[in-house]
């Protein structure tokens, strides 16, 4: 198996064990390159749903409550 088709079977086995649909909006909240971060990262753009991230910068929950109202965020 390929690192590809690795990376796709995890992220199809995360849409189908967490329920991700369409109409989910996920706020990724760690790095892209985290390679835990892949599940989050393709699982939303696979079933249509919309990925946000998280602002630059130092983590601040004001800003990050924010971007959650703004954005009607689903997951995080």
């Amino acid at each position: 198996m390929s690192l590809s088709e690795a990376i796709i079977l995890t992220a199809r086995f995360a849409t189908v064990r967490f329920g991700f649909a369409a109409d989910d909006r996920l706020l990724l909240l760690s790095s892209v390159s985290f390679d835990l971060s892949q599940k989050s990262l393709f699982a939303p753009l696979l079933t249509g749903g919309c990925l946000h991230l998280a602002p630059d910068g130092p983590y601040d929950p004001e800003a990050l409550a924010e971007t959650v109202q703004r954005e009607q965020i689903t997951r995080l």
